[in-house]
C-alpha cells in the first residue's frame, strides 16, 4: 500500500510539475536562437507580445503546480507569490543567457515583460481556480474564502 501511495505522489507531481519544465525548456530552447530581424516597429511589439505570453503561460503553470500541493503549506498559500518570483527569476536568467548567444542581448525591458506576463497569468490562475472551485458563483463570502486562499491571505 505505501509504494501505491509513493507512485500516487509522483504521479501527481509529474503531473503538476512535468508542464512547468517543459515550458521552460521551450523558453530557452526559444531564447538559444539568434534574433531574425524584422522592421523595427512589428519586431518590438511582437517581441513584447511574446515575452507576456510565454511568461503568463509560465506563471500559470508555477501557479497551478504550488496551489495543488498535497501538503498544504508555506508555498501553497502563497502560491501567487512564489509562481509571480519564480517567473521573475527565470525571466532574469534567460536574459543572462541570452547575453551568451550571439546576436542576442540582455535588455532590462524585457524581464519588465515577462513580469506583466506573470501578473496575467497569475490573475488568470486565481480566476480559474476560483471558478474551478465551484465557488466563483455561490456566493460573496464563499468567493472572498477561496480569493483569500489563492492570495495567501
Amino acid at each position: 500500500m505505501k509504494k501505491q501511495k509513493g507512485s500516487l505522489a509522483y504521479k501527481r507531481r509529474l503531473w503538476y510539475w512535468g508542464p512547468v519544465v517543459i515550458w521552460i525548456v521551450i523558453i530557452f530552447i526559444g531564447s538559444s536562437h539568434s534574433n531574425v530581424v524584422l522592421s523595427e516597429t512589428h519586431d518590438n511589439s511582437m517581441k513584447n507580445l511574446a515575452h507576456i505570453g510565454e511568461y503568463a503561460i509560465l506563471a500559470f503553470l508555477i501557479f497551478r503546480a504550488l496551489y495543488n500541493r498535497e501538503e498544504k503549506g508555506f508555498f501553497s498559500k502563497y502560491a501567487w507569490f512564489w509562481a509571480f518570483a519564480g517567473a521573475i527569476l527565470y525571466g532574469v536568467s534567460d536574459e543572462i543567457h541570452q547575453m551568451f548567444v550571439p546576436t542576442r542581448t540582455a535588455y532590462l525591458g524585457d524581464i519588465l515583460m515577462d513580469g506583466v506576463g506573470a501578473g496575467v497569468g497569475l490573475l488568470f490562475g486565481i480566476i480559474v481556480y476560483t471558478s474551478l472551485s465551484g465557488k466563483f458563483l455561490a456566493g460573496k463570502s464563499k468567493n472572498d474564502k477561496v480569493i483569500k486562499r489563492c492570495l495567501g491571505s
